[in-house]
């Protein structure tokens, strides 16, 4: 009768990672360093690019972003840590009124967990 497969609950494959809708890549002097050279890896390396968010001791990739009626995005990111732990965190990811720069906020809204300028 052929050979038996487990039944497909999630559609084929796997799902496509969520895109943030971002101008280009932004992060700390470090990261855009690393950005161009992988590397470079450095302490200080936090990059936040349409694909992912990445600093030293975590990797995230976007499982959905949402916009928000004030103009930021909802994100939810599954993350690796650095001890093979694995979060589900969401952020709000929000464009400076005054600058080409993102503030990403803790789901909380209490912690800021970075502010990131273009890499260019």
């Amino acid at each position: 009768h052929g050979s038996w497969a487990p039944p497909d609950f999630f559609g084929a494959g796997v799902a496509a990672s969520a895109t943030l809708d971002l101008p280009g890549d932004y992060g700390t002097a470090e990261g855009c360093r690393y950005l161009k050279d992988p590397t470079r890896w450095e302490e200080a390396v936090t990059v936040l690019t349409p694909s992912q968010y990445k600093d030293f001791v975590t990797a995230c990739e976007y499982v959905q972003v949402l916009p928000a009626g004030d103009g930021s995005r909802i994100v939810t990111l599954l993350c690796q840590q650095e001890l093979d732990v694995t979060t589900i965190d969401i952020w709000r990811v929000v464009k400076a009124p005054d600058r080409d720069a993102y503030s990403i906020f803790s789901a909380a809204g209490d912690r800021l967990v970075a502010e990131l300028r273009p890499c260019g």
